[in-house]
């Protein structure tokens, strides 16, 4: 995917709660032309073990950041 493209889905991330999301570069270090990079979001959430499930993310049960819409997304920013 396209760093607009993982940036979108960080977004959509951090409004469900998952503040621990990141963008990766998944061609960091490897010699290629800096329009061919792929990028990847790496789930993460500060209160539980998030997973992704059928490529649906989710939070454990329970998760206090489970209940969060929409709030979360300053907390997300240092994770580009």
């Amino acid at each position: 995917m396209t760093q607009e493209q993982a940036d979108r889905v960080l977004d959509s991330l951090c409004d469900r709660g998952f503040d621990n999301a990141t963008v990766v570069d998944g061609d960091e270090g490897a010699d290629v032309d800096g329009a061919d990079h792929a990028y990847y979001v790496q789930l993460g959430c500060s209160q539980c073990e998030a997973l992704a499930i059928n490529g649906m993310a989710t939070h454990e049960t329970g998760c206090p950041n489970s209940r969060r819409y929409g709030d979360r997304a300053q907390d997300c920013e240092d994770n580009r």
